[in-house]
């Protein structure tokens, strides 16, 4: 169906909220966004960063300490994973696109969040030596697991918030 350029439909615009810090979701998307325009800015090379998070999975800690811990994992992935995108993008035998996934998983106790990159070579572990600390004083861990077929993947697991709940 066409219109005449006088007669198209007006849609209405509805500004996009930022989802909030106060979700999983929304303080990782707020550590990619600015790793990534941190990296345009400088005209460094990008990647792509997919994230795969509830906002069920609450942590027992509040935003602030869960941005200490995540940021450096998540920007050091994001170097790594454009610094080889624009490598193997001048060779034409390569793929050129590696990407860092975020995803998330909820078990009884605790939260597991994992940064992983798809690129080859050594694990960088000082990225995960740079959370330890802050992980000890809460109760946490960080394991990093080296993948088969290329990348690193650091998994960060966090007390998890206990839910109030009522009798009835």
């Amino acid at each position: 169906m066409t219109f005449p350029r006088d007669k198209r439909p007006v849609l209405p615009m509805v500004p996009q909220q930022a989802p909030s810090e106060d979700s999983l979701t929304g303080l990782v998307a707020s550590i990619r966004d600015a790793a990534l325009a941190d990296r345009r800015s400088r005209g460094l090379p990008v990647c792509r960063v997919t994230l795969d998070l509830s906002d069920d999975h609450a942590p027992a800690v509040g935003p602030a300490l869960l941005r200490e811990i995540l940021e450096p994992l998540l920007a050091g992935a994001i170097a790594r994973a454009a610094r080889t995108t624009a490598d193997r993008a001048r060779r034409s035998d390569a793929p050129s696109l590696h990407e860092v996934v975020v995803t998330s998983i909820a078990f009884a106790d605790a939260i597991e969040i994992e940064v992983a990159d798809s690129c080859p070579g050594p694990a960088r572990l000082h990225d995960a030596a740079a959370v330890g600390a802050s992980l000890e004083r809460i109760g946490g861990t960080i394991t990093a697991t080296h993948c088969p077929e290329g990348g690193t993947a650091f998994t960060v697991r966090l007390p998890r918030r206990r839910q109030n709940r009522m009798a009835a």
